[in-house]
């Protein structure tokens, strides 16, 4: 499979840093008890889709523990089915538990996006193709830029991973 690329800005690296931080909060509860052990994690699609945001997830895991091994057995772009295994993560249990839920929060959201988008421009032209500027990563891209209010001071759009896009998720 060839391998996503996607720069990792110095913007794009903070928000990474933003959501953990925001997920994470005061500390993971449930480090301490794992106590220094290793543990592997895999990713299994529930439905069929468009899976994006694997290149976003060893970035995202580094920044927790840069010995996190990512393995990407599915491209971003590509479609899955149910269960089809997406992606293995291997590492320190404590990063793994860590960042499971931000990874996987994010993962969903831009694939959730990808479906759309690919279902969409197949209905609307007729084709399997995805217009450039709806492709995975410029979606990535897209929703970690930071937002900025219009002139009547209203949001443009829901960040992906604040706690009022996840209430009303």
């Amino acid at each position: 499979m060839p391998a996503a690329s996607l720069p990792i800005t110095p913007v794009l690296a903070a928000q990474l840093a933003a959501w953990l931080a925001e997920d994470i909060g005061r500390g993971d509860l449930t480090a301490p008890a794992l106590g220094g052990r290793s543990g592997r994690a895999q990713w299994i699609a529930k439905a069929a889709g468009v899976f994006c945001g694997g290149v976003l997830v060893e970035p995202l895991f580094r920044q927790l523990d840069p010995a996190v091994g990512v393995r990407l057995l599915v491209a971003d772009g590509e479609a899955v089915q149910p269960g089809q295994c997406l992606l293995e993560l291997e590492g320190a249990a404590a990063a793994l538990v860590a960042g499971e839920r931000t990874a996987l929060n994010l993962a969903m959201r831009l694939s959730g996006i990808a479906t759309a988008t690919a279902g969409s421009s197949c209905r609307n032209s007729g084709s399997t193709s995805t217009p450039p500027q709806n492709t995975p990563a410029a979606l990535a891209i897209h929703w970690a830029r930071p937002l900025r209010p219009t002139r009547a001071g209203a949001v443009r759009s829901p960040r992906p991973m604040s706690s009022a896009s996840q209430a009303a998720s």
